[in-house]
């Protein structure tokens, strides 16, 4: 731990003399500079040290979420797949008394309805393992 309070005195006393030494040299550089004043290298170094920071940070951030994003595109699929079962069975516990005709008309609408599902199924499965449509 005092190694650690030494190394952070050391920096900033390296950077307080880089400041000084720049801020000379950047006062004779102003004269000769014509597009305007120079910028401070110790400012743009910390600068840096700083987005770099926020980097590391966004990235976890980015993996969070992408974790976050995978289980519950898991979560709502297996969902959908259980409600799809659930309501299988319950059309096949009440088309059991009805007519022929109107089963027949049931049986070509629920074929459609599930080949939407099924296909809005498969759109979610390639969303969640990265592919593109």
């Amino acid at each position: 731990m005092e190694a650690l309070s030494n190394a952070e005195s050391d920096i900033s006393f390296a950077a307080r003399r880089l400041e000084n030494a720049f801020k000379e040299k950047n006062d004779e550089s102003i004269q000769r500079c014509s597009d305007g004043p120079v910028p401070n290298p110790v400012k743009i170094i910390r600068r840096l040290t700083a987005l770099e920071l926020a980097m590391g940070q966004l990235r976890k951030d980015c993996e969070t979420i992408s974790k976050k994003r995978t289980n519950i595109v898991k979560s709502v699929l297996s969902k959908q797949h259980n409600n799809v079962e659930n309501i299988e069975q319950l059309l096949h516990d009440t088309s059991i008394g009805t007519s022929d005709r109107h089963a027949s008309r049931q049986n070509t609408l629920d074929e459609r309805n599930w080949g939407e599902l099924s296909n809005e199924i498969k759109v979610q499965s390639l969303l969640l393992n990265g592919e593109a449509k």
